[in-house]
């Protein structure tokens, strides 16, 4: 069976080697992390000696490994199959996963994109408020024996999701795992981005009809993805000043966001009400 291109790139050019042996099957691996204070994993490198898919499978995992923190997550070649384990397949590649993990998986969605000369994985969870609902349920304080445990525990589930939820405030939770969330409450000084933002507050404040508000949530969106890609240049050059104030800037278009939302649902509102007024 031919390799695909993303195994032969990874094959021919694998990330974060430190050594590699000849495509003869071996399927030896050994794998170092760097973890910092904050249990975030900032460095990952393997040494591999197997065939080309076990020299590629040892590159995207170190990929996959930069930046993980809070739940352990652990990524390795499968001996034994537990009976109670759950299989996923895609593009010839089979993954076992411990039923107990599946609520923090369940959904996810991971995308490896290329932008200029910046490349990596992207996250995306589309049933994070399934799984926040499942977390809630589970630790209910009302259906636990130590009420007060779960109480804590209910409280850090809702902080959690309130964090995940919004762009804005993973930027800036990101940026508490670096101990460098300070000042977020600063004021912007960019002449031409405040000058833009005004702009962007006009155009809400005039919109009258849904197709106003979606072609500014259209505008909007794409500020978002730029600072997005902005933060992670500067989050990964350690640029914490320039982090900082992308974040402040992802406060304020998710803030406009939320507000053509409402808007949004005051026109749908008001048309609904015109229309019980002709019946």
């Amino acid at each position: 069976m031919a390799y695909s291109e993303k195994v032969i790139d990874h094959y021919e050019n694998p990330r974060n080697v430190g050594m590699v042996g000849a495509p003869a099957c071996g399927d030896v691996m050994r794998l170092q992390i760097q973890v910092n204070d904050s249990g975030v994993i900032e460095e990952a490198r393997f040494k591999t000696y197997g065939c080309g898919s076990a020299i590629a499978s040892s590159s995207l995992v170190t990929e996959w490994l930069k930046g993980c923190s809070g739940l352990a997550y652990v990524l390795e070649f499968v001996d034994n199959i537990d009976t109670h384990d759950q299989m996923f397949e895609q593009f010839g590649v089979k993954v076992f996963v411990d039923p107990k993990s599946l609520v923090y998986l369940d959904g996810m969605e991971m995308d490896y994109v290329k932008n200029g000369l910046n490349e990596g994985f992207e996250f995306n969870n589309p049933n994070k408020k399934a799984n926040f609902l499942k977390l809630q349920q589970q630790y209910h304080p009302d259906k636990a024996e130590d009420k007060d445990k779960a109480l804590i525990k209910s409280s850090e589930i809702n902080q959690a999701y309130k964090a995940l939820s919004n762009v804005d405030s993973r930027a800036a939770y990101l940026l508490s795992l670096k101990k460098q969330d300070h000042h977020l409450d600063q004021s912007i000084s960019d002449f031409e981005f405040l000058q833009s933002a005004l702009e962007i507050r006009e155009q809400l404040d005039e919109a009258t009809n849904t197709e106003q508000l979606h072609s500014l949530k259209k505008e909007v969106q794409q500020w978002i993805d730029g600072l997005v890609r902005e933060f992670k240049i500067d989050f990964e050059d350690e640029d914490w000043a320039e982090a900082r104030d992308t974040v402040r800037k992802l406060r304020f278009f998710q803030k406009v966001m939320n507000d053509i939302d409402k808007a949004e649902d005051q026109l749908l509102n008001d048309e609904d009400f015109s229309l019980d007024d002709d019946f």
